[in-house]
């Protein structure tokens, strides 16, 4: 076997791992089955660097790439340097935190994780139409074994009375993020302290929110909101773009909250909407709402 010649150096054939050199990284029962089907099955998380077979018929080690299988299927191929954390290991420490998982959504795959953690007690009650309207936050805990998600979580927003939720998705507002390269031990280590901080920052949302009610949708916010790209079809109905790209805003009288808040339900109601396609669009809306607030909150 040669080790010494780079993948630029010669053209490769096919993809090849020995199965000698496969590394278990985890083994247990299968929190997809357990939650999604109601079954008991086994699960094995390995991983194992990437060989090709070179045209010259010799085996060659790419030295950066790491194959991943969720029970002898490839879920992944990544940098060597990638840490894989099973979707059970990110289930537990959500629970060794002392939190309670109130939903857990899967790709379609099974391979990436969210969970919803949240608060049943409103950290916040507003008056925008003569009604009181209140609002829970969690976090949405996330995680994957394929690659496409990164380890960590987003601030969960839950609006009492229509019941759709929201991703509050950057870093001042309670957004934490661990990549999974590094050693394993620390990288777990980071996220659980990240995991038991999550609701302590949350807290902030709450002048944002506040904020949001008071001030009206102009022009050139409903512009804004266009710009994050989210789907027109997401976008609240006195907001319209024409062919050209000209944003019509139909109603002045709309403020913030009420704008965000029709983007949201629109993404989380629509059941066809995968839910990493939800968590996209509603972090677009909340920064959006985020950054339309800062001015006004003050530090």
């Amino acid at each position: 076997m040669n080790t010494n010649t780079s993948v630029e150096q010669v053209k490769f054939a096919d993809l090849h791992v020995p199965i000698a050199n496969k590394k278990l990284n985890f083994e247990g029962e299968d929190i997809y089955y357990k939650l999604t089907h109601n079954e008991s099955r086994p699960v094995k998380i390995e991983s194992a660097p990437i060989y090709f077979n070179g045209v010259d018929g010799k085996l060659y080690d790419t030295k950066r790439f790491t194959a991943g299988f969720r029970n002898e299927k490839l879920t992944a191929i990544v940098s060597r340097k990638y840490q894989f954390v099973a979707n059970e290991v990110g289930y537990r420490l959500i629970k060794e935190s002392g939190f309670k998982p109130t939903a857990t959504h899967f790709s379609k795959s099974g391979n990436a994780m969210f969970v919803e953690v949240f608060d049943e007690k409103p950290i916040h009650t507003f008056n925008t139409d003569g009604n009181g309207d209140s609002v829970k936050v969690g976090v949405l805990v996330r995680n994957s074994v394929d690659g496409t998600t990164s380890f960590g979580g987003d601030i969960f927003t839950y609006r009492g009375r229509c019941g759709n939720g929201a991703i509050f998705g950057k870093k001042a507002l309670g957004s934490f993020s661990v990549k999974h390269v590094g050693d394993y031990q620390r990288l777990i280590s980071v996220f659980r302290q990240y995991l038991e901080r999550a609701f302590r920052l949350s807290q902030q949302v709450r002048v944002h929110y506040q904020k949001a009610a008071e001030i009206n949708v102009n022009l050139e916010l409903a512009e804004a909101l266009v710009k994050t790209q989210i789907p027109q079809k997401f976008l609240p109905d006195f907001i319209s773009v024409q062919k050209d790209g000209q944003v019509i805003l139909e109603d002045k009288t709309k403020n913030v909250w009420e704008a965000f808040n029709l983007v949201t339900e629109k993404a989380w109601h629509l059941e066809s909407l995968g839910i990493q396609s939800k968590s996209t669009y509603t972090s677009r809306a909340n920064s959006w709402l985020f950054n339309a607030t800062a001015p006004l909150v003050v530090a």
